[in-house]
């Protein structure tokens, strides 16, 4: 079942983003890089979550026998027309929980007229059609379409200042990372 959450699911949440070993599906993240631990990444991820998808009430969750499989934190600013695809976690299948989370989220938006939206992705997978097959149900890949994208290279600080803030937080990656501008198809427009 899709949930709305908010930060009385704080505690909730936390597992997903400790049981892993990768973010952005790389270990490289998580090397120790000067005083960067893995430890110190994911309570970064975890805290950054916390402070600004669920107290903005912007992430919704899949829930099964009580638990939560899996979270998708987004953002729609204030007087625009796009919206930005943020955290995603997820523990066990993730294919089969985070598209229906997506699909919550594109429906919400589009019912907000919000018709694109960015997203970060490692580089290394950007193109590969196991990325965009693990977060789109077959109805959202159909629908959307992506019609721009940067390059933001490891360790370098992303050169747009909304995505800087919106979509890394200020944070710079230790692996390139592919922005793209993804875009509701003319023909589903309303």
């Amino acid at each position: 079942m899709i949930i709305k959450l908010d930060h009385s699911h704080s505690a909730d949440v936390k597992h997903l983003f400790y049981v892993s070993t990768k973010f952005m599906s790389s270990r490289e993240s998580y090397k120790e890089v000067g005083n960067r631990t893995e430890e110190k990444v994911k309570a970064y991820h975890y805290k950054q979550f916390c402070e600004y998808y669920l107290q903005d009430n912007d992430a919704y969750g899949y829930i099964e026998d009580g638990i939560i499989k899996a979270v998708i934190g987004y953002s729609a600013p204030p007087g625009e027309s796009y919206w930005n695809f943020g955290i995603m976690r997820s523990h066990g299948n993730g294919r089969i929980y985070i598209p229906k989370v997506f699909d919550k989220i594109i429906q919400l938006n589009e019912a907000n007229h919000r018709y694109d939206f960015y997203s970060c992705v490692n580089a290394m997978y950007a193109y590969s059609k196991n990325i965009r097959g693990f977060a789109f149900s077959e109805w959202a890949n159909e629908r959307y379409e992506m019609i721009k994208e940067y390059v933001v290279p490891k360790d370098s600080e992303c050169p747009n200042p909304k995505h800087k803030e919106e979509l890394f937080f200020n944070w710079t990656y230790p692996i390139d990372i592919v922005v793209k501008h993804t875009s509701l198809k003319a023909k589903y427009r309303s």
